[in-house]
C-alpha cells in the first residue's frame, strides 16, 4: 500500500499493474493528491517525496523511491533503512536533507500476516510470529533514532486485512487483481471464508 501497488488501472482485460507512489497517502507528492506530504508542502519546502508511477518492486536511485518496496515484510525494514542511510550520506543532492527534519512512515505488517494462511510458504515462526515482528520493528525504530537524525517517525497501525475481501466485491479491476488463477497476493484474503 505504501508503494501504491495497483492503486489505479484500466479495467480487465486492459488492466496494468503499476506502483502509484505519488498518490500514496503517507508520502506521495503528485500535485493535487490528498496526501500528508502535500499538506505539509503547503507550509514548507519538501524534498524526497515520491511522484509519478514506477515499475513494481522498484527501488530507484532517488530518495523518493528508496525505501518503499511492494511485498516487504518487517524483516526487510533493516535493509530499507540501510538504503535510506546510504542515500542520505552519499548523495550530494540530499546533504541538505540529512540535517533537516524528515518524516518517515512505517506502515508494515500486512505481508507478514498474509503468509499465515498458506502453510507451505509461511516460514513460520520468523515471518509472522508476534515477538519476531515486534523485535524487527523495535530494531528499525532504534536504527532510525540513531542513524537518521531529526526524524519524525509515523508508525501507522495495521488495519483488519480480512476486510479487503469485502471491499473488492463488485469492482471488476479489484476482482481481477485478487483472482488467484493468475496472481497470489495474500492467501488470507484470497482463501476461503475460514482463512479470512
Amino acid at each position: 500500500i505504501t508503494a501504491g501497488f495497483g492503486m489505479i488501472s484500466g479495467h480487465p482485460p486492459f488492466a496494468s499493474i503499476w506502483e502509484y507512489r505519488g498518490k500514496v497517502f503517507s508520502a506521495g507528492m503528485d500535485p493535487s493528491e490528498p496526501t500528508v506530504a502535500n499538506f505539509f508542502r503547503t507550509y514548507h519546502r519538501l524534498e524526497g517525496g515520491p511522484e509519478g508511477v514506477t515499475f513494481p518492486m522498484s527501488r530507484g536511485k532517488a530518495l523518493n523511491n528508496a525505501a518503499s518496496v511492494s511485498g516487504a515484510k518487517a524483516q526487510d525494514l533493516s535493509k530499507q533503512v540501510d538504503r535510506l542511510v546510504h542515500l542520505l550520506n552519499s548523495n550530494r543532492h540530499y546533504q541538505s536533507v540529512r540535517d533537516e527534519w524528515k518524516m518517515i512512515t512505517l506502515f508494515i505488517g500486512a505481508n507478514n500476516i498474509c503468509v499465515l494462511c498458506d502453510p507451505p510458504f509461511t516460514g513460520l515462526p520468523s515471518m509472522a510470529e508476534a515477538d519476531v515482528f515486534e523485535a524487527n520493528i523495535r530494531e528499525v525504530l532504534y536504527r532510525l533514532k540513531t542513524d537518521v537524525s531529526k526524524s519524525f517517525v509515523n508508525l501507522v497501525g495495521l488495519f483488519n486485512i480480512s476486510s479487503v475481501y469485502d471491499a473488492i466485491q463488485g469492482d471488476d479491476y479489484c476482482e481481477f487483481v485478487w483472482n488467484t488463477s493468475h496472481m497470489a497476493i495474500c492467501s488470507c484474503i484470497q482463501g476461503n471464508d475460514a482463512q479470512r
